[in-house]
């Protein structure tokens, strides 16, 4: 169970493919894409093997794109860097997900019940 200080944060599917999957994470750094073993794993043929790297850490999420055929957008802005915030969206291929830092509190309480994975 993560520590009081670190964040938990939750990538909601809300456009595409995997539609309604959701992502939560305390701190870890990894690949979202097709790849088998990716952090955030999507079936969007337009998504990339390999497509951004999030790093999360206590105090900020960030996203990178990995030179993704397709590029990365936070918000509608194609993005190489970006500290993501709550409510951003992200879309990758034609995969949009919604990006929330969930209260410690409540989640802790309750059960974890989709850690990393759909």
């Amino acid at each position: 169970m993560p520590s009081i200080t670190t964040p938990l944060v939750r990538f909601e599917v809300k456009h595409g493919v995997d539609k309604e999957s959701a992502f939560e994470f305390g701190i870890c750094q990894g690949i979202i894409g097709r790849s088998s073993g990716s952090l955030i794993e999507l079936s969007d043929p337009n998504v990339s093997r390999m497509h951004a790297r999030l790093e999360i850490t206590a105090t900020q999420t960030v996203i990178y794109d990995h030179n993704s055929t397709n590029g990365t957008k936070v918000n509608g802005r194609r993005i190489t860097k970006q500290n993501l915030h709550n409510g951003d969206i992200i879309s990758v291929g034609q995969t949009e997900l919604c990006f929330a830092v969930i209260d410690q509190k409540a989640s802790q309480a309750g059960s974890q019940k989709q850690k990393g994975r759909r």
